[in-house]
């Protein structure tokens, strides 16, 4: 690991715009708890390449080992666009939730833990290891939480489905009744699918009526094919079966207005 280190930073010393290699001094950096290396190299990497979700990550990742509240701040903001993209890595959900942790903000990590369940599923060896970490969360809060304030979506588009890619994906949770004001709604990218999403409360659109208030809901998804939310002619949509809060619901892509 020693003579990786010394190559990488000889090599770095003659080639100062190489991304990849900072972000893997950075790494190496990481790996053996070298906060100064670390952090000094992910932001090398990310001012080379700041749109790159790899160097995001690696970047707040470091900023998160710092005892400087102000990196810790920039790291949570980074985390945070990571959550935007068209894909989002484990381990973005996993900081978010340690971080929470460490803040004493319990809510906080039980939701970000309970994301990534929804994410891996219940096959998934980590799935209990997310269990023990929520019910260490609960335990610290010293008072229970009602479960299942979230809603997993998984969407499907429809192979005869063609649609311009720059197009956006709008996703609106409604009452079960089938009402045409959304509870809640969030816009994605378009991205590949299948993909799933979570809507929670952070996602409510109405003022005094939350996500977590609906005992029944349906999803819609609607393929924004022009940017402007009120038209609708010609989008591609598909809704869900009545659901309730805490299930994961599917969505196929496979109608038209």
């Amino acid at each position: 690991m020693q003579d990786l280190t010394l190559a990488l930073r000889t090599r770095l010393h003659y080639q100062k715009d190489d991304a990849t290699g900072w972000l893997l001094l950075g790494r190496i950096a990481l790996a053996n708890r070298d906060v100064t290396t670390a952090t000094d190299a992910m932001e090398k990497a990310y001012r080379l390449t700041p749109n790159d979700a790899d160097v995001k990550l690696g970047y707040a990742q470091a900023l998160m080992m710092s005892q400087d509240e102000m990196d810790n701040n920039r790291a949570r903001g980074l985390l945070t666009s990571l959550i935007q993209e068209e894909y989002v890595d484990l381990r973005v959900f996993s900081l978010l939730a340690f971080d929470a942790f460490e803040r004493e903000d319990f809510p906080g990590a039980i939701r970000y833990w309970s994301i990534m369940q929804k994410m891996i599923g219940p096959e998934d060896s980590r799935y209990e290891m997310l269990s023990r970490s929520i019910e260490s969360a609960k335990a610290r809060m010293g008072e229970p939480i009602v479960e299942g304030k979230s809603i997993a979506v998984t969407i499907s588009l429809d192979p005869e489905v063609r649609v311009p890619q720059d197009a956006a994906l709008i996703v609106s949770v409604h009452p079960a009744d089938g009402s045409p004001m959304p509870v809640a709604a969030a816009r994605y990218p378009l991205g590949s699918f299948p993909r799933t999403v979570v809507l929670d409360d952070n996602n409510s659109m109405m003022e005094g009526r939350k996500l977590s208030s609906l005992d029944g809901l349906i999803v819609r998804v609607r393929i924004d094919s022009d940017g402007n939310v009120a038209t609708r002619d010609g989008d591609w949509f598909g809704e869900s079966q009545p659901a309730k809060l805490g299930d994961t619901v599917e969505v196929s892509i496979n109608q038209q207005y």
